[in-house]
């Protein structure tokens, strides 16, 4: 499976039938997944026996928390918002098929409302989209086994641009980061993971940006919307 990230400066806008639509596509994400494994399908990134489901959501958290502690790298009360969305999100991959089995842990412990196999989130420039973006791709790479991430940009430049703060965010969580890049370019980043077997790639890519119309979505005392 792979996770594919959008981070586009330009304004997303839909009507409101598109977003319902949006909506219905993933209600009945469990049962579709279910004739998906009937059909043995099985994932590019399956999870090494030794890394656990909790292991990666952890782990993901603490590493964010970690760039808390530097203080050029604090992230805003905005971006952690982002990243709790994204936390939901990425909940698909962290625990997979066993998902449904830790749901009522996820929603009574963490207060995890909503949880969705994807988030889409509007903010004004200059919130911090971006750097939190690859806050979340540098900790997915750090945390998930054999993980293939694709990152889609508005342009060249911004992609090679997004794909160097990747690396310079790792340098800063591990000063030995280099050791474990196995190849990188303007476009591609793989690295060793934590056995043999397990590498784990980073595609950075440029994409044309496609605006609709967004009506009547936006709350008061807000300038940023979850989807």
């Amino acid at each position: 499976m792979e996770i594919i990230l959008n981070d586009f400066s330009s304004l997303f806008i839909k009507t409101k039938n598109d977003i319902e639509k949006d909506r219905k596509r993933y209600i009945d994400f469990f049962q579709l997944r279910k004739k998906f494994d009937s059909c043995n399908i099985t994932y590019k990134n399956e999870v090494n026996k030794s890394s656990s489901s909790w292991d990666q959501f952890h782990g993901f958290q603490n590493i964010l928390k970690q760039f808390d502690a530097d203080a050029s790298l604090v992230r805003y009360k905005l971006q952690r918002k982002f990243h709790r969305e994204m936390i939901k999100a990425f909940c698909f991959q962290f625990f997979k098929n066993e998902l449904e089995d830790n749901m009522n842990i996820l929603i009574e412990k963490y207060r995890f409302k909503n949880i969705k196999p994807f988030v889409q989130i509007i903010a004004a420039r200059r919130d911090g989209k971006s750097m939190a973006v690859n806050m979340a791709v540098i900790a997915l790479l750090l945390t998930v086994p054999n993980i293939e991430i694709v990152m889609f940009s508005t342009g060249k430049r911004i992609s090679t641009q997004n794909k160097n703060e990747i690396l310079k965010l790792a340098y800063t969580l591990d000063p030995d980061f280099r050791q474990r890049i196995i190849k990188t370019t303007d476009e591609h980043l793989f690295i060793k993971g934590d056995s043999e077997n397990d590498i784990r790639k980073l595609s950075s890519l440029p994409s044309r940006t496609e605006i609709t119309i967004f009506i009547n979505i936006y709350k008061k005392k807000k300038n940023y919307i979850f989807i």
